[in-house]
């Protein structure tokens, strides 16, 4: 005879209503109604015994640091350092950290790091320091030199100026120089600043006196040429380049973009100058280092390129760079490698050794010019 379902009934024991069913169908819903109930319990215990250890690790490590625990309905960000580092002139002990203040984005923390044992220490915090320029600081003879920008407020403002300070170990500061743009580079027997400014001209700064010894306007360098008959004459940037071993000499680039045109050194004793034209070699400043005590340029003809497109178009065929030394007096180049799309990034070891990228591999490679 075929079973029927029975419709639910009430239960006058406990007031709930129960369907008929059979009796290992009800057995198997208690059961996993048991088990759900159990993995919940379970699941619940992990979070809350999770929460509490971590909560009294937190306590503990307050306590130990003396501080009063808190709560914040905000998350506190993580802390970020800006930092800009600043290589030591040659001779020098020391290089330039320049950090962000970490409770006032005005500020700027100076550290000076041992070349030797790349310890930092803290050295002094100050207000206004130019922080985005290339060449901000150096530091010699235990002096710190560094660049403020004073008064700037952003784009359109012209009430602004550029000064040159200098901090003697008793952290004494005094403004040694001030104009617009002002770049500089220190001699390493503590005589000169050489100084260039927004007036396109290279100042001479007597360190000793704190007066100008020599001015060169672009006028005496040079940097008034004609490029093209057709567009007329135009001014050359003038860019500061490096100092002589023996500080008797300065050199100076004037350049189109990022392509030297003329190399100019400047004689101290005597002030007077010897100027290059380099226009028909094709430098540019991505593959250039000149020696200053040997008047030698090794250079190589990787191109310049002004974005990303431009140089992944370059490097889908096979160009030839080429690595030469040229001797700016005698005008004589020979060649020293070649590469298939690769920059060499030139160094001076010494003034007769030249370091470059292996063309082949990863390395670098020793050229002796002996």
């Amino acid at each position: 005879m075929e079973e029927k379902n029975q419709p639910a009934q009430l239960n006058p024991s406990n007031n709930t209503i129960s369907e008929n069913l059979p009796p290992n169908k009800e057995e198997k819903n208690k059961k996993l109604v048991k088990i759900f109930a159990y993995a919940l319990a379970f699941v619940t215990l992990v979070t809350v015994s999770t929460f509490g250890v971590w909560l009294y690790q937190e306590k503990t490590n307050e306590t130990k640091n003396g501080t009063t625990p808190q709560i914040s309905s905000t998350p506190t960000p993580p802390s970020r350092e800006f930092r800009r580092y600043f290589p030591g002139g040659r001779g020098g002990n020391f290089d330039v950290v320049l950090k962000e203040n970490q409770r006032d984005e005005t500020k700027t923390d100076v550290y000076l790091k041992n070349k030797t044992t790349e310890q930092e220490e803290s050295y002094m915090t100050l207000t206004d320091v130019y922080w985005n320029h290339y060449h901000a600081v150096e530091y010699l003879d235990d002096n710190l030199y560094i660049i403020r920008r004073i008064g700037y407020e952003g784009y359109p403002d012209e009430e602004w100026s550029d000064e040159l300070w200098k901090y003697n170990p008793d952290k004494k500061g005094i403004n040694l120089f001030s104009s617009k743009g002002v770049d500089f580079r220190l001699s390493t027997n503590g005589e000169f600043a050489a100084i260039r400014d927004s007036h396109e001209r290279i100042v001479f700064l007597n360190l000793k006196t704190n007066n100008i010894e020599r001015e060169f306007s672009d006028k005496e360098l040079g940097a008034y040429v004609v490029l093209n008959p057709k567009a007329g004459p135009t001014n050359l940037a003038i860019d500061l380049d490096q100092w002589s071993d023996n500080c008797k000499y300065f050199w100076v680039s004037l350049s189109a973009s990022a392509y030297p045109l003329r190399i100019i050194k400047i004689k101290i004793n005597g002030w007077t100058m010897d100027k290059f034209d380099v226009s028909d070699l094709s430098l540019s400043f991505v593959d250039l280092n000149l020696n200053p005590n040997t008047a030698k340029v090794v250079f190589s003809n990787y191109p310049v390129f002004f974005d990303v497109d431009s140089q992944k178009e370059y490097e889908t065929k096979e160009n030839i760079v080429t690595l030469f030394l040229y001797d700016l007096p005698t005008r004589n180049k020979q060649i020293i490698n070649t590469s298939i799309n690769k920059p060499f990034k030139p160094a001076w070891v010494n003034d007769n050794t030249i370091e470059y990228d292996d063309p082949q591999g990863s390395g670098r490679i020793t050229f002796d010019l002996k």
